[in-house]
């Protein structure tokens, strides 16, 4: 039973790859940025943005712009992003009804060519003593730089990346809940970088004005990577060169799913409002993590209730994750479960007596109903 769940878009057809690129001659998109807008880099250096109903805004660019400067390489709708060479911090202002902009170099293209770049995200967490420090990851082709812009530039962290020239580097923040003690929890951002088939993972803690990064863990995958994003605080995704989207359990260390696509470039995977959007050739796919009723339903539905309640159980002991839709403490979590539990074992005995020979699958159902519930206590 797949975790993932395609969400239906009409970018997979007419938005991108036929309708509008063919109107504009805009070649094949090869690079993606979501956020208010949906805006698509194509072959041709053209960039079509889209509204979040998926209707053409604007074509930016034109073909002589396209033969001059070649294919759209990186997005981003991020006001103080930007792409190579030098990346600069620009400050907007705006005093007496006019508005100024003042641009300070952060990193010089002259110590390396800047292909990547990462703020950290502290827009949900406003209260983190990292906040008021605006935070950058970059990557060159050699090494992994950490910069903050304030109270004053310095450079908090340093770390090389060694791989061949075809194997670019990634970069991608996520705050999670770190567990540092008995009872003591701590959420702090983990910053994830990658190059070729190994990825990285640093917490980034304060405990005094400096930043600290910690290293976590360390990762070789059977593959070379193309593309790294969190879906959430324990599910990494990661896009392999051969066009296959694997679902990596950052904490249990196993792989959750691996799905085969269309071909996908650098630049051409992120993850906006829960989603993950992936640029193919012949369109936009937008896919989301099930939640853990969504699930067990799917099993429900194809009448297999053994693989239900084995899921079930797995969420309750908390060895399978994630555990989409499930809040609250464990204590609490556990309930939802068993309740859950308690009514897959009724449903599963009244689909036995249902069923033209009851005799046989009632003999497979009552002892695997009977151990689930000695296993939750139930006497």
């Amino acid at each position: 039973m797949r975790i993932l769940l395609l969400v239906p878009t009409q970018c997979q057809t007419a938005a991108v790859s036929t309708h509008w690129a063919d109107r504009v001659s805009a070649g094949a998109p090869t690079a993606l940025a979501a956020g208010a807008v949906i805006a698509v880099g194509t072959s041709h250096g053209l960039c079509l943005v889209f509204e979040t109903h998926e209707a053409m805004r604007y074509c930016l660019g034109d073909s002589r712009s396209g033969q001059q400067l070649g294919a759209v390489s990186c997005l981003d709708l991020s006001p103080d992003s930007t792409r190579g060479g030098s990346v600069f911090e620009l400050r907007l202002r705006r005093s007496l009804g006019r508005r100024s902009a003042a641009a300070r170099c952060l990193f010089s293209g002259s110590r390396g060519e800047v292909v990547t770049m990462e703020p950290l995200p502290t827009a949900e967490h406003p209260t983190h003593p990292l906040q008021p420090q605006m935070i950058v990851a970059m990557a060159t082709m050699s090494k992994v730089i950490v910069v903050s812009a304030r109270p004053q530039l310095r450079v908090l962290f340093t770390h090389p990346l060694e791989a061949g020239p075809i194997h670019v580097p990634l970069l991608d923040w996520q705050f999670v809940v770190i567990r540092v003690g008995s009872g003591v929890n701590m959420v702090d951002p983990v910053l994830t970088f990658a190059r070729k088939s190994t990825v990285y993972f640093y917490q980034v803690c304060c405990p005094s004005e400096q930043a600290k990064f910690v290293p976590l863990q360390w990762v070789e995958f059977p593959f070379v990577i193309q593309n790294i994003k969190w879906m959430n605080s324990r599910t990494l995704a990661l896009v392999d060169t051969q066009e296959k989207l694997h679902l990596w359990d950052v904490r249990g260390q196993q792989q959750l799913e691996a799905v085969a696509g269309e071909k996908a470039c650098y630049e051409s995977c992120l993850v906006s409002g829960g989603q993950l959007m992936l640029l193919g050739t012949r369109g936009l796919h937008v896919l989301t993590l099930r939640t853990w009723l969504e699930r067990l339903e799917a099993h429900v539905r194809a009448g297999d209730f053994a693989a239900a309640l084995r899921l079930a159980w797995s969420l309750y002991g908390e060895r399978s994750a994630p555990m989409m839709g499930l809040q609250g403490s464990s204590g609490r979590r556990q309930a939802i479960i068993k309740e859950r539990m308690l009514s897959l074992v009724d449903e599963w005995l009244e689909y036995c007596l249902r069923a033209a020979s009851p005799e046989q699958l009632l003999s497979q159902a009552v002892p695997t109903c009977v151990q689930y519930l000695l296993d939750l206590g139930e006497r």
